[in-house]
């Protein structure tokens, strides 16, 4: 695929080289990740944050609705739904950062099928995530949010 561990090394000499404290979190993608895992990207990630370790907070969100769609499939739930909540973890991820997991709600870090058909209400922040992401919200002195939907249908 062309992204060989010379490739991953510059690219990451570049990012530390910013006035940023990056939090890098390397894992196998592409052609590593196909020989070590068997799929360039492991089928159960619906979505991925980039948070810069200095604030704790992202910069980047994307979500993969074709995996989602899939799931959503497989578990009989609404695919629309689904993708709205998996982009609400990930924004959770923006302000509460990347690590973080909650035992319940949209921020649990295993999302099996068997739980995907669970009741609305089963599927908020807690509030002391919603008290968190207020917090970082007040205290971003300018916060700008980009949506870009990107869906390619066969």
């Amino acid at each position: 695929d062309g992204i060989g561990p010379e490739v991953m090394a510059e690219a990451e000499r570049v990012l530390r080289a910013l006035p940023l404290d990056l939090e890098l979190d390397p894992r196998p993608f592409g052609g590593g990740a196909i020989k070590e895992l068997g799929t360039s990207l492991p089928d159960e990630t619906y979505g991925v944050t980039y948070v810069v370790r200095d604030t704790g907070r992202g910069w980047l969100a994307t979500v993969f609705p074709d995996r989602i769609e899939s799931a959503a499939l497989r578990a009989g739930v609404d695919p629309g739904t689904l993708i709205g909540r998996v982009m609400a973890h990930e924004v959770g991820h923006l302000l509460l950062g990347a690590g973080y997991h909650g035992p319940a709600g949209v921020m649990m870090a295993e999302w099996p099928d068997s739980i995907l058909h669970r009741r609305p209400s089963d599927w908020r922040f807690s509030m002391a995530e919603s008290d968190r992401m207020q917090r970082a919200l007040a205290s971003s002195q300018e916060v700008s949010w980009t949506v870009v939907w990107n869906r390619q249908r066969s």
